[in-house]
């Protein structure tokens, strides 16, 4: 979600390594894009899809559904 938005990925100034000791150690993540360039669904499924515990990350199928009920009710 994030690079469709911002054209590149998180952190693409620091190496995966690192970013992925940073999340593990200090449960470092990305910053949430403002709703002027990305709706607020998205947000919340983008703040879902980093959290900390995986088992309070939504499995693909569920983001995908989600996104379709947003495509039927025209809010992407």
């Amino acid at each position: 979600m994030w690079y469709i938005f911002v054209g590149e990925h998180p952190f693409s100034n620091i190496d995966g390594h690192s970013v992925a000791s940073m999340a593990a150690k200090y449960d470092f993540r990305p910053a949430v894009l403002s709703e002027r360039m990305m709706p607020r669904e998205l947000q919340e499924a983008m703040r879902r899809s980093w959290a900390g515990r995986a088992e309070e990350r939504p499995k693909a199928g569920e983001l995908l559904e989600e996104v379709e009920g947003w495509q039927e009710r025209n809010q992407l």
